[in-house]
């Protein structure tokens, strides 16, 4: 079982992640809704990854589940909310999370949220159009992958896109895509150039709904690396 499962949001696909380290920068970087730990056998090293996850300075620290062999024989912090004895599945540790989100519903919205949008309103895309929520969730879901490179948009991107917003597959393609060539006609040249560089010069089409996600999810990811860093540099600190 991996160490660390992390649910960037309700009704998501999880994320495995392999130690509690890239757990961190994950969380400080996408701030999911729910952790589920999984702690290591020896007391000391259960201790020092509850307290680098519990001391993430976020805006919204995501519900953490712990699951344990044991009982642990040291005080969990306050912010665990349940501990689950081992051997426990997948299915279990989501129904309980699930429950915990049902009993006390947290407020939507977070940082990457707010990068997403704040970067779609400045290339131009108009808010109250369909494929800006489309491409807000496309986007968000390239930046929740460990890899975003390895996600196909037209075999997975495309078909999750789809299913969270509740419509069918060709129809997020081609809203996605009207609301690109909106921001191409809308937005400032300079501003287009800053983000796509050569592909904004008059005589080249508008980008592939692939290409403009890709650039979208990599300016978020720029955006929010000085926060990448700063928990990368805490991470190696603490391994010291």
């Amino acid at each position: 079982m991996e160490s660390v499962l992390a649910f960037p949001k309700r009704d998501a696909v999880p994320v495995r992640l392999e130690n509690v380290y890239a757990a961190a920068e994950y969380v400080y970087r996408v701030q999911p809704e729910a952790v589920a730990l999984w702690l290591p056998p020896c007391d000391a090293d259960a201790i020092q990854a509850l307290t680098l996850l519990c001391g993430l300075p976020l805006e919204r620290p995501p519900r953490l589940f712990v699951v344990a062999a044991q009982r642990p024989r040291f005080l969990l912090p306050g912010r665990v909310e349940e501990c689950l004895l081992a051997p426990v599945s997948e299915a279990v540790i989501a129904a309980r999370i699930a429950s915990s989100w049902r009993a006390d519903p947290l407020p939507s919205g977070n940082t990457a949220d707010r990068q997403c949008s704040e970067l779609l309103l400045r290339l131009g895309v108009s808010p109250y159009l369909q494929g800006f929520d489309l491409l807000r969730i496309a986007a968000l879901q390239l930046c929740a992958a460990p890899c975003p490179t390895s996600v196909q948009i037209m075999q997975d991107l495309y078909p999750r896109v789809a299913e969270e917003a509740g419509v069918s597959v060709s129809v997020a393609e081609h809203a996605m895509r009207a609301a690109i060539e909106t921001a191409w006609l809308r937005a400032d040249l300079k501003t287009l150039d800053a983000f796509f560089g050569y592909t904004t010069k008059v005589s080249k089409p508008t980008p592939s709904n692939s290409a403009f996600l890709y650039a979208l999810a990599d300016r978020i990811r720029l955006r929010l690396s000085d926060r990448t860093d700063a928990i990368a540099r805490e991470i190696r600190r603490i391994e010291r």
